[in-house]
C-alpha cells in the first residue's frame, strides 16, 4: 500500500503535465511572437538604414515603431524578468505588460521574452538565423 500512493501520484503529475504545451508552443508563446513581429521589422529597417543594430529598443520609437507600447509584450504572455526602462513606463491598467529583452552584438541581436504556466518559459530570437528557440522549467 505505500507503493501504491506515490506511483499514483506520479503517474497523475506525468499525465496532467504532459497535457500542457512545450516551452515556445502554446498561446502564450504565440502571444509572445505576435508581439515580437513589428519590433523585429523595426530593427531590420533600422539595420537597413544605419548598417547597425540601436543600442536600445527605445531608439526605434518614433521612427521605426509608432508607440513605445509596441516594446511591450501583450496578449496572454506574462514575462517573469524583464528590464524596465525610465524612458518609457507603463500606462494605467497595463500592469501585465513587460519589456522584452534585447542585446545588440556588431552585426546581429537577440530579442527575448519570458511568460510563465506552466513552469517559467525563455524564448529567444536569433537574428543571424532568424529563428526562435525556446527552452523552460517546472
Amino acid at each position: 500500500m505505500k507503493f501504491t500512493v506515490p506511483l499514483l501520484l506520479g503517474c497523475l503529475a506525468l499525465c496532467l503535465t504532459s497535457c500542457w504545451s512545450p516551452p515556445g508552443q502554446g498561446r502564450k508563446a504565440q502571444a509572445g511572437y505576435r508581439a515580437a513581429a513589428p519590433v523585429i521589422a523595426a530593427l531590420d529597417k533600422f539595420h537597413d538604414e544605419h548598417e547597425r543594430y540601436p543600442t536600445n529598443l527605445c531608439q526605434l520609437v518614433p521612427s521605426y515603431l509608432s508607440d513605445s507600447r509596441a516594446l511591450l509584450v501583450r496578449g496572454q504572455t506574462v514575462p517573469v524578468h524583464s528590464p524596465r526602462s525610465s524612458a518609457v513606463g507603463d500606462t494605467a491598467g497595463e500592469s501585465n505588460l513587460d519589456w522584452f529583452w534585447y542585446r545588440p552584438s556588431s552585426n546581429s541581436y537577440s530579442l527575448m521574452f519570458r511568460y510563465t504556466g506552466p513552469g517559467i518559459n525563455t524564448c529567444v530570437y536569433d537574428s543571424t538565423t532568424k529563428s526562435w528557440s525556446s527552452s523552460g522549467c517546472y
